[in-house]
């Protein structure tokens, strides 16, 4: 906690092990992110129409190659409330570290509120 409360020379400032864990974390957090655009492509696409197709299904629709079921708004909000949840907190841990970079302080700031609005953006 003392790295985050006094950031003396930011990033190199810290201390090895320090600097491991959080190389660690940021890798972890890089195949996460890796794996979710495999996961959202692999689901919904890259058209509006197969997005449609993801959440309203395809029942309806007898030449569908691959059936797809309605989301239920039951599911749409549990989904939802663990994104609310996660997102954030893992955008906040990944903000703190990226603050300690030695870039411009409002270039600091403008990209961890594009990040907050990305991740608002997506869950909306």
């Amino acid at each position: 906690m003392k790295d985050l409360l006094n950031p003396r020379g930011g990033l190199a400032g810290l201390l090895w092990e320090t600097k491991f864990i959080y190389t660690i974390f940021l890798l972890f957090n890089l195949a996460g992110y890796v794996v979710m655009g495999l996961m959202m492509v692999n689901r919904t696409g890259f058209s509006n129409a197969t997005v449609a197709e993801y959440y309203q299904g395809n029942e309806d629709q007898p030449a569908a190659t691959e059936l797809k079921y309605r989301k239920s708004f039951p599911e749409l909000v549990e989904t939802t409330h663990f994104h609310l949840f996660s997102i954030p907190l893992l955008i906040f841990i990944q903000g703190h570290i990226f603050m300690l970079c030695d870039w411009n302080r409002s270039l600091k700031a403008g990209i961890v509120i594009l990040a907050f609005t990305g991740a608002a953006l997506q869950i909306g």
